[in-house]
Parts: structure tokens; sequence; C-alpha cells
């Protein structure tokens, strides 16, 4: 059986947003404890106190906003996955955030499906839209945290071991368990990502840069 967070806390000043959103999610989570936050003063003392594997963060709240509560996570609890909430994002708030090692951005009101963004984090580590990807270009995947590079997602990361392989879009595709245009659209993703013109170019600069690590 497949496991899911024990525990996921929503950190949001709207309180009715927090609890609809905890309603909705408990639907495609049922074993998990939902727990919301008004600030993160509040949402610090949940993780404190509660089981929580994986945190929605809103950026502005009062009395501690998203900023200073993401930091205090990172320093505090180093292995918890968090996820940006926000209902606007500019980029230099988008690059604070991915720089600081943050799991995934989803803006409010944007048609993601919030369960598989979730599950994405959970199982993989990372997921960010790729417009967010396509704005801060060949800077996404350069940017450090801690002195780490920001590290590619386990998905990313099997594809492109996959091809230094010399594996086929078809053999790549039966082993990932994914269309061959998903498969090709993964690639030329990564390659406008990093700069790169072709799938050697890719593996030399993922080796490089050690992002197979």
């Amino acid at each position: 059986m497949e496991r899911l967070p024990k525990g996921i806390l929503i950190v949001d000043d709207l309180p009715v947003l927090a609890d609809a959103l905890a309603m909705v999610l408990k639907k495609s989570f049922p074993q998990t404890e939902f727990y919301t936050a008004l600030n993160g003063l509040e949402g610090l003392d949940r993780i404190e106190n509660k089981k929580i594997d994986l945190v929605l963060l809103d950026v502005n709240m009062p009395e501690m906003d998203g900023y200073q509560t993401f930091a205090l996570i990172k320093k505090n609890y180093p292995n918890l996955k968090v996820i940006l909430l926000t209902q606007h994002g500019g980029r230099e708030m988008k690059e604070h955030f991915i720089k600081n090692g943050i799991n995934g951005i989803v803006l409010k009101g944007e048609k993601w499906n919030l369960e598989e963004v979730i599950m994405e984090v959970w199982k993989n580590g990372t997921w960010f839209p790729s417009h967010i990807k396509e704005l801060l270009g060949e800077n996404f995947i350069k940017y450090h945290t801690g002195g780490r590079k920001l590290p590619l997602s386990n998905r990313d990361r099997h594809l492109i071991q996959l091809l230094g392989q010399g594996k086929s879009t078809k053999e790549i595709s039966t082993m990932m368990n994914l269309a061959e245009n998903t498969i090709n659209s993964y690639r030329q993703m990564l390659l406008k990502q990093t700069g790169t013109k072709n799938s050697e170019e890719l593996i030399k600069f993922a080796v490089d840069n050690g992002l197979l690590r």
C-alpha cells in the first residue's frame, strides 16, 4: 500500500479558505490528518506538537509571514516538505523561495490539481509549473541551497540517467511507464532549462553540475 503523508498543515490567514481546502483534500487523503494555522507562529507551534509531513504555506500573513516561517522551518525541520500556496507571485518572490529550497510553488486560482502536486512533492521531492521554470531559465537549475545545487526531481534524474545509458525514447517510455510524447516533452523542457542543445550536452551538464548525485 502506498505510503501517504500522516499530517498536512495548511498555513493561511483566511480560515474559511484553509478549512475548505482541508475538507477537499481529505477526500483524496482520507488517512491523513489535516491541521490549519492562521500565521507562521501558529504554524510552527503545530509543527512542534503534531506529526506534520508536509506544509502548504501562504506568503502574506500577520505576525509572521511566509518568508520568516519558511526560513525557520528550513532551519529547524530541514526534511519537512513545504509547498508555497500564494495569491501573487512575482519573479523575485519565486527566486527567493526556490533559491532557499522550497519544494513547490502553486499560485491560487491556477487550475492545477493540488492533490497531484502534493503527491509529486511527496514522492519525488519537488514540483514546479513549467512557466516558473521558463521564467527563471537556467537559473532554476543553477540556484544553490546551502552550498548544494537545487536537485532535480527523481523523475528528471531517472530520465537523464536512462538517456546516458543510450536508451531510446521507446525504451524509456516503457521503463518509466509514460507516453513517448511525454518523454519527449520532459526532455525538451530539461534542454531548455539547462541551455543545452541535445541529450549528450544535457547529460554532460547534469554530471558537471552534480545534478545526478
